[in-house]
């Protein structure tokens, strides 16, 4: 439901690669910064968006991955989640992941149409406004490590498309869905010709793609239904562009590392309760430790 201003406030996080536990002086100040970023944005939905652990030859997995769904349950918001490609690298797979925040995660979304394919999981949140039902969120697990000794990005299964095309074919009538994933679809290369807000900092402003097009954008395209799509992955990206009316928008890097420095931020969306129009911007993590409010 709509908050008190009569709007609806997503908080997306993302690309988080906690290391160790017990946490060590990074990953604290990684948590400590999403917590005043939370405090501050006050959600109505925290929507997390993979790669929490580097879980690559990590023994703590599973330790991590409970502490840091413990810790998000001081924040009142329901939360949906997916996954990344370092979420399942090592002994923990989707499935055992998914059964670990189930059992500690207190205030989760309720999830509509949820199917699992081949391991992954895509699902619907609904989202009600003055009117009845306002917007879709199609949550979708944009998948592991791609087969082949090259470990590229993974693609969306051709099974996930047709997830997408049965649902979405319930609510034709709405113009403001939302979808949120990890990997940025290979049509966020295309878009780079029309940046709206943001940058591509990446090195050589890198977009990272499956190197295999298995149609889902064309099924967003051919609904007429959505009108933005949200990724994380790419660490530096913060760019929201638009291609064949569709907005794609990066999340930004909520972990820590020497190339980062400041680039740190948190992205918000904003839904209007009476219209369902989506509005998006970004806050740094160093601006909510000057106590400015949103």
């Amino acid at each position: 439901m709509m908050n008190p201003t009569n709007q609806f406030r997503i908080v997306q996080i993302t690309d988080i690669h906690l290391n160790h536990y017990p946490f060590d002086e990074n990953d604290q100040i990684i948590l400590t910064d999403i917590k005043q970023a939370l405090e501050m944005l006050k959600p109505d939905l925290i929507m997390l968006t993979g790669d929490y652990v580097n879980t690559y030859q990590n023994e703590q997995e599973e330790l991590i991955f409970r502490n840091f769904f413990a810790f998000l349950n001081q924040f009142h918001a329901p939360k949906a989640i997916t996954y990344g490609h370092h979420d399942s690298e090592r002994c923990l797979d989707r499935v055992d992941i998914e059964k670990i925040f189930n059992e500690i995660v207190v205030n989760k979304v309720k999830r509509e149409h949820e199917e699992w394919i081949e391991g992954l999981s895509q699902y619907a949140v609904m989202i009600r406004g003055d009117k009845g039902l306002s917007n879709v969120i199609y949550v979708m697990d944009s998948g592991r490590t791609a087969p082949g000794i090259e470990r590229t990005n993974d693609w969306i299964l051709p099974r996930q498309v047709e997830w997408f095309r049965k649902v979405s074919r319930r609510y034709t009538e709405m113009k403001y869905n939302l979808v949120f994933m990890h990997t940025p679809l290979p049509e966020y290369d295309l878009a780079r010709v029309n940046i709206l807000a943001g940058e591509l900092r990446e090195p050589n402003q890198c977009i990272s793609f499956s190197r295999i097009n298995t149609g889902l954008f064309s099924e967003f395209f051919f609904s007429e239904q959505i009108d933005s799509v949200y990724c994380g992955h790419n660490h530096l990206n913060n760019a929201e562009m638009m291609w064949e009316g569709i907005r794609l928008i990066y999340g930004m890097f909520c972990g820590r590392d020497e190339k980062s420095g400041d680039f740190r931020e948190v992205r918000y969306i904003d839904i209007d309760g009476v219209t369902g129009a989506v509005t998006t911007d970004f806050r740094y993590f160093y601006e909510f430790k000057k106590g400015d409010n949103q």
